[in-house]
């Protein structure tokens, strides 16, 4: 049995020294990767308003395959390889002029960045935090990104114009053709010598 025990005990420590370097490598790794998805990630709004802007104008908008999605799908609903759930938010808000209710957010968030799986109690913390911290304004039911949101989550300012709107040219009276030698006023029988 002392045999036995020697040789599992070797091979506890073989295996420890192996996987210890490839752990600590993992961490460095996975480090590296959340600051490139981090980095990709706070581009990723004007990238997409820049490509809207390049296909209005007749562009070839940046395409990004399958496997170069730049949004990393799929991953914790904490950080999202990067991303908080902060930043998830302030990144939904300011792409939305008019404002969205915490459950609007909340599905884009979760249709965005988790897949369906960030919970509301992960959620809603976060965005009271981001109210009492002035990053967002709730005005009427809608949440809005403020000025110091977009400065926390190093987002450009979305210019939208506003569109004018629609007049229909519509007559206050219907056309008569027989009213215009109706008026005495510019008649030539009216005119004196």
């Amino acid at each position: 049995m002392s045999e036995f025990r020697s040789l599992v005990e070797r091979r506890l420590r073989e295996l420890e020294a192996r996987a210890k370097p490839l752990i600590a490598r993992r961490e460095e790794l996975k480090s590296q990767i959340d600051k490139l998805n981090s980095e990709l990630n706070s581009i990723f709004p004007e990238i997409q308003e820049i490509n809207a802007a390049a296909k209005a104008i007749g562009i070839q908008a940046i395409n990004f395959s399958e496997d170069q999605d730049i949004r990393q799908e799929g991953s914790s609903p904490s950080t999202m390889g990067g991303i908080s759930i902060k930043q998830a938010i302030r990144l939904v808000l300011n792409s939305s002029y008019s404002g969205l209710n915490s459950s609007d957010i909340l599905d884009r968030a979760n249709k965005e960045f988790w897949d369906g799986n960030l919970d509301r109690t992960s959620f809603s913390p976060q965005l009271s935090r981001m109210k009492r911290d002035g990053e967002v304004d709730l005005i009427d039911g809608l949440y809005r990104i403020t000025a110091h949101g977009r400065a926390a989550g190093n987002l450009p300012l979305l210019i939208r114009r506003r569109r004018r709107p629609r007049y229909e040219h519509i007559e206050n009276e219907p056309s008569d053709v027989s009213a215009s030698g109706g008026s005495d006023a510019g008649s030539d029988e009216n005119l004196s010598d």
